[in-house]
């Protein structure tokens, strides 16, 4: 379903200047949890999100400091009648955006928040300059280990 999504986005007149929530009419009748735009910059790159549905993606900058992303919540994408928010954050050089489903943070012997917190503390200490493989390996092993409850998905990107 996600690839004919996908298909949807790329063949529709969606313009990749417009509101990332204007892609709300190629998404119907489908509806997603998560929506990005990420526009590279010399210093970097710019990234729009809009997101329904999933914890917060986040964002560790050069020298280790974790910022959630919360804001750009609605109900998920491709839901006729609602106004999307969207957000954009600038993303340095050297920066790691993890996006990710409760399965990586939750567990029954931790609660979402207390699993986000401990996503977060991991991903401060990560080794600066660690590639992006290097980081998901690190994560699902600290964070999921052989305990795995729930499906896990995990997108790790290095802004170089």
């Amino acid at each position: 379903m996600r690839s004919r999504n996908r298909n949807r986005l790329t063949k529709s007149r969606y313009s990749a200047s417009a509101p990332i929530t204007d892609a709300d009419s190629a998404l119907r009748p489908a509806t997603w949890p998560f929506l990005m735009r990420w526009t590279s910059q010399a210093d970097g790159a710019d990234v729009a999100y809009a997101r329904a549905g999933h914890p917060p993606p986040l964002l560790r900058l050069p020298g280790g400091s974790v910022v959630q992303l919360d804001q750009g919540l609605s109900t998920p994408i491709g839901l006729a009648g609602t106004d999307r928010p969207q957000a954009v954050v600038h993303v340095p050089a050297g920066a790691v955006l993890v996006l990710y489903t409760d399965g990586l943070v939750e567990r029954r012997d931790r609660g979402l928040r207390e699993g986000i917190a401990a996503l977060s503390e991991q991903l401060a200490d990560t080794a600066e300059g660690a590639s992006a493989a290097t980081i998901r390996d690190r994560l699902v092993a600290d964070l999921v280990g052989t305990q795995q409850e729930d499906d896990v998905c995990l997108l790790v990107v290095r802004s170089d």
